[in-house]
């Protein structure tokens, strides 16, 4: 069986129809949309969040989150910009602010924060 003839594409630029790498289109705004999506949901707390039992974030949260008995769970996915007063924490996402817990906070492996941390307990 014969070879396939050879038709003369290029899959390389082709300088001849006026292409360039300079001449690609914009896609930063693309991408930021995209991004935007994989952020969490926005929740935004202005005032005090008092809570009991436990709670858990998934979100970006900005403000006071209290309980005194409480435990809060800051999952890999959530951001807070918040001060957090609890009996008992546990990160594993992003906080910007200060934990003071009563009882202890536990740091995860995603855990980044950004603080102050208070606790006679820390895991």
């Amino acid at each position: 069986m014969p070879a396939p003839e050879s038709r003369g594409q290029s899959f390389l630029n082709d300088s001849s129809r006026g292409e360039s790498a300079d001449s690609l289109p914009d896609t930063s705004s693309y991408f930021e949309a995209w991004l935007d999506s994989l952020r969490p949901s926005l929740k935004t707390i202005d005032s005090p969040f008092n809570f009991e039992g436990t709670l858990r974030l998934d979100c970006y949260v900005t403000g006071v989150v209290r309980s005194q008995t409480g435990t809060l769970i800051v999952s890999e996915t959530a951001e807070l910009q918040a001060n957090i007063f609890v009996a008992t924490a546990i990160v594993d996402g992003l906080l910007r602010g200060d934990i003071r817990a009563t009882e202890r906070v536990g740091l995860g492996s995603q855990a980044r924060v950004i603080g102050n941390i208070e606790t006679p307990a820390l895991a």
